[in-house]
């Protein structure tokens, strides 16, 4: 064996082989796996001079699989993340529509009883722009004895045709 050796790094592995051979074990630095090495990773002692050196690490099958676990997550986490998007848009509109409902609302509570405007009937207090949107504003109103009760309505398209209803009821 000793003159197969061109070298001292050559020389320690031969003798790392045959070693490895006597004593029954696989060899660590080949392909097949021994009964200390983990089959997560293979463990290379390289010996060189006085100082060994060890390299673990992951194969290339285990890398890919952790990259497509990873994308699976981060494209569930951008999913979430338009919902919410959508959402606070939603959320926006329906407080913008509450308001130009209640501003009206107080309004029409505050006109005298004989105004016009609180007349039993329809109408239509035209569009409003908001932030962008446009809110389409009607009311109702119904006379049921000595109360008069007045249901206003607030309609908008953001991509669905909305529409929020508020109702006070206002004695004669």
């Amino acid at each position: 064996m000793r003159y197969l050796a061109k070298n001292k790094i050559q020389k320690v592995f031969m003798i790392h082989h045959v070693t490895s051979f006597i004593k029954g074990w696989h060899c660590p630095c080949t392909n097949t796996y021994s009964k200390h090495n983990s089959r997560r990773s293979t463990q290379t002692t390289i010996t060189q001079g006085e100082t060994k050196v060890n390299k673990k690490g992951f194969t290339l099958i285990e890398v890919l699989i952790g990259l497509v676990l990873l994308a699976i997550g981060l494209l569930a986490i951008a999913g979430m993340q338009i919902a919410a998007v959508k959402g606070n848009f939603f959320s926006h509109y329906m407080t913008q529509a509450s308001y130009a409902a209640q501003d009206r609302l107080e309004i029409l509570n505050h006109l005298p009883v004989d105004s016009a405007e609180l007349q039993p009937g329809n109408y239509n207090d035209g569009p409003v722009t908001i932030a962008g949107i446009v809110f389409n504003r009607t009311y109702a109103v119904n006379a049921n004895g000595d109360t008069r009760t007045i249901i206003y309505n607030v309609s908008w398209n953001d991509g669905v045709n909305r529409t929020i209803s508020f109702a006070t009821i206002r004695s004669i």
